[in-house]
């Protein structure tokens, strides 16, 4: 049998030490900052996959436009407009993506003539069988904008796009000068289309109409294009989207950039009102769209879609 010796010394002891209330507080502090960078990480990570989304939508809706030009012989365009749930109207504005395909049909749009001849609106129709289709909220796609300079450089250039709708925004918080229909046309061969093959020595434009597409000829005005909160005068009622019924006329555009306008809103500093300074953060040379956004190319001769890495 085994006994332990009485007068062998008993090993000691240590006493357990509890945290200090300093360490304490140092480890809480390390797993607050953990997890505030993994929120932060996520929240880029649904970005990029909200953009990367919204990107391979858009490239497959080019890809279904330039079959069917091909396939119908007829031109073909992607319009691109900001829309919003008549049923759910405190959702959030989303931008929509739609087919449209050209009826041959046009009327004078503007009593402003050009070299003597009248400006014309080339009528377009959603391409039937082809659902449109919107893409995630906060999401937006932007064109370059030549109408006041003629540079082809992205870093030279203004961007239009889907502006805040006064029925969503509560009478326009936003410059309208940036609300434009952007889309991308193609020819019957799927080559691509910067400016309406119509034009003659007049100004010839395009517009999708919506609201009554089977009554072009009795309507005294077909294309709709009434005036909203924001606008005024002639002129902007053809080119700003204030409102989801208007019928603007296309900006066709080479190029097109998509970008998380949600997280632009959550970066900027100033009044986007003020169109200076939506132009300086959203929409100018070095603005969040030229600085983050997602570029969609076409291929000059071909006019396929090539997403820029």
């Amino acid at each position: 049998m085994n006994r332990s010796n009485p007068f062998l010394p008993r090993p000691s002891r240590r006493p357990t030490r509890a945290f200090t209330l300093i360490e304490l507080l140092v480890v809480i502090g390390i797993l607050a900052l953990l997890g505030i960078l993994t929120v932060i990480s996520a929240q880029r990570l649904s970005r990029s996959s909200r953009v990367s989304s919204a990107v391979n939508s858009i490239t497959n809706a080019l890809q279904v436009a330039r079959a069917y030009a091909i396939r119908e012989s007829k031109l073909t365009a992607v319009v691109f407009r900001p829309i919003w749930d008549a049923n759910n109207k405190q959702k959030p504005q989303q931008t929509e993506i739609l087919v449209v395909v050209s009826t041959g049909q046009t009327y004078q749009f503007d009593v402003t003539q050009l070299y003597g001849l009248p400006n014309l609106s080339e009528r377009f129709l959603p391409a039937q069988g082809l659902k449109a289709l919107r893409l995630p909220a906060g999401i937006k796609v932007a064109g370059p904008l030549f109408e006041d300079q003629f540079s082809a450089t992205l870093t030279e250039v203004d961007w239009g796009t889907q502006g805040e709708l006064s029925k969503i925004s509560n009478g326009c918080s936003e410059a309208i000068q940036y609300s434009r229909v952007i889309a991308v046309m193609f020819a019957p061969d799927g080559s691509l289309v910067l400016a309406n093959t119509r034009a003659g020595g007049g100004d010839t434009k395009s517009f999708v109409d919506l609201s009554n597409p089977s009554d072009f000829d009795n309507d005294g005005d077909p294309q709709d294009c009434g005036f909203g909160s924001c606008t005024s005068g002639n002129y902007q009622e053809f080119w700003m989207q204030d409102a989801v019924e208007d019928e603007c006329n296309f900006v066709l555009v080479p190029f097109l950039a998509v970008y998380d306008d949600r997280a632009a809103r959550e970066v900027r500093s100033l009044d986007w009102s003020d169109e200076t300074n939506m132009k300086k953060e959203l929409t100018g040379p070095s603005g969040f769209i030229t600085t983050n956004a997602q570029q969609i190319n076409f291929n000059r001769y071909t006019g396929v879609a090539e997403v820029q890495q």
